[in-house]
């Protein structure tokens, strides 16, 4: 069934084309989320990064414009979806010297908490974008999980380097659990991968468990030394991963470690104030 995808703009909100160009591409930043009804889990965040991308675009305009319509744009929506879930999508374009934002957002199903698990292939690819900025036109990852669809797996994972570095795959941050519970997730340092939002959320939450988390260089010679795996994003937040090119994991059995994760994490995000 194919997704209707809604754009506001111009104080108004549009039915677009989901294949638009203004919606896939361009010289653009944006940041993506979840809404639950009124709920945007950490909507704050996605401000910040929009205007983290405002700076690295390298234009300067009336912030309080921006914020005014943004706050204006996410109210709208959630008028017009209601009790229903959906994604939103703000963006900003450069245009000139100013920014033109669009908020796109399209209805999406209940999030299932379901233990399904994913299938990652894997590819390399080198992030040329800094840790904290979302935007480009996203060609090469849309076009690796095409390529990891057409293989029958799910997403795809991408390494760089001579040393063969874990960084992310085309829309998720990844985390591994070792045999003895601490939790890696790639570093965001040298800009290998997006600092994502939920990546943020889910380190401060283990934290608070009490539990080790490690962000490190992660060499894909490692995959075999780890019990499970899993993925964030704003979209689905924690995703169990089965499997990972030939490597497997036992990530969405009910004792994990992914699935108690997950079900904290879900708590945070409808139990409190987020």
């Amino acid at each position: 069934m194919a997704t209707t995808v809604y754009r506001y703009f111009g104080n108004e909100i549009e039915k677009i084309d989901q294949f638009n160009a203004s919606f896939l591409y361009g010289d653009l930043i944006f940041s993506t989320f979840r809404a639950f009804g009124s709920l945007v889990p950490w909507w704050k965040h996605h401000i910040e990064r929009l205007k983290c991308g405002a700076s690295f675009l390298q234009v300067h305009p009336n912030w309080n414009l921006i914020l005014h319509d943004l706050e204006d744009g996410k109210s709208k929506l959630v008028q017009h979806f209601h009790a229903h879930e959906w994604i939103g999508r703000p963006t900003l374009r450069k245009k000139e010297n100013d920014l033109q934002l669009m908020f796109f957002a399209w209805e999406v199903p209940a999030l299932q908490q379901s233990s399904q698990k994913l299938a990652v292939a894997l590819s390399e690819r080198k992030r040329v974008l800094p840790s904290e900025i979302k935007g480009g036109d996203y060609i090469i990852e849309n076009q690796g999980k095409q390529w990891a669809t057409e293989m029958g797996m799910d997403d795809i994972l991408f390494w760089q380097g001579s040393e063969k570095k874990i960084s992310e795959t085309s829309s998720s941050n990844v985390f591994f659990v070792d045999d003895h519970e601490e939790i890696l997730t790639p570093s965001t340092v040298d800009g290998n991968c997006l600092s994502g939002i939920t990546r943020k959320q889910v380190i401060a939450m283990v934290k608070r468990l009490g539990l080790k988390v490690s962000e490190r260089e992660i060499c894909l010679t490692e995959l075999g030394h780890f019990r499970e795996a899993f993925l964030t994003n704003c979209g689905q937040f924690i995703r169990p991963v089965g499997q990972i090119d030939n490597s497997f994991f036992s990530s969405a059995h009910d004792n994990s470690l992914t699935n108690k994760l997950k079900k904290e994490l879900n708590f945070c995000i409808h139990g409190s104030d987020v």
